[in-house]
């Protein structure tokens, strides 16, 4: 009977972590809908190659984070370590690097790569993110001999890599204006996961507590430092020359 319930209750928490990734999934969706995903029928300007790049490398990794988990639904955990290893880190690296080649190919312009910030706003943004998702992505793949790390973290990079995906939701939602910081949109995705925690553990997983806690804390105090006259007027033009 303990076996039984066991396997009960980790049914119940594969099916909402399969459920989370496409949730995740539906955000990126949304949020790319005009300028990717549906581009022709929005006429929004025209995709170039690093773009289409970084688009496909972002589609590809929501894409394997549901297989995955489908992986883990169905109980084929060879498979999932199988996939994951070969594919996960490759699509993570290609994300971040075809991220940093769109920044560098417009000059960090703001309207350009979509944050409506200025140019050296949105290096700040573009690096903090990037970093925050690379950091997130390594650290899981070291802790794949304990699972319920490693999908934790492989979902907290998930939700920060979605950051240019809540800009544009904001924008919509708020009429072409962006709130005081959009990424706060992934508040409620932070909180569902600390929900499925106490739910499941009776507490907070240290995962969920320090990387969601610390997101938000990022999210916080991103924008003034991005605006900084310290950033803007000295950092910038002395390590990249704008």
């Amino acid at each position: 009977m303990d076996s039984v319930a066991a396997n009960g209750r980790q049914g119940q928490r594969s099916r909402y972590i399969l459920l989370f990734c496409v949730a995740l999934t539906g955000v990126l969706l949304l949020g790319f809908a005009r300028t990717f995903f549906l581009q022709p029928v929005f006429q929004a300007r025209p995709l170039t190659l690093p773009l289409v790049i970084h688009g496909l490398c972002g589609t590809g990794w929501f894409a394997l984070l549901m297989w995955q988990a489908l992986q883990v639904r169905r109980g084929n955990l060879a498979g999932h370590r199988k996939t994951g290893g070969r594919l996960g880190m490759v699509l993570a690296t290609l994300a971040v690097l075809s991220a940093a080649w769109i920044v560098a190919l417009t000059a960090f312009d703001g309207k350009a790569t979509g944050s409506g910030l200025s140019d050296q706003a949105g290096l700040f943004i573009q690096i903090g993110t990037s970093t925050w998702f690379a950091v997130l992505v390594v650290l899981g793949f070291r802790s794949t001999r304990r699972p319920d790390y490693h999908k934790r973290y492989m979902i907290m990079a998930s939700i920060a890599m979605l950051a240019p995906a809540y800009s544009r939701i904001a924008r919509l939602l708020v009429e072409g204006r962006s709130p005081v910081d959009s990424a706060f949109i992934a508040v409620p995705l932070i909180g569902a996961l600390f929900f499925h925690d106490f739910r499941t553990l009776g507490r907070a997983h240290p995962v969920t507590l320090w990387a969601g806690l610390g997101y938000l804390g990022y999210v916080a105090i991103r924008l003034p430092i991005a605006q900084s006259e310290l950033w803007t007027r000295t950092i910038v033009p002395a390590l990249f020359g704008i």
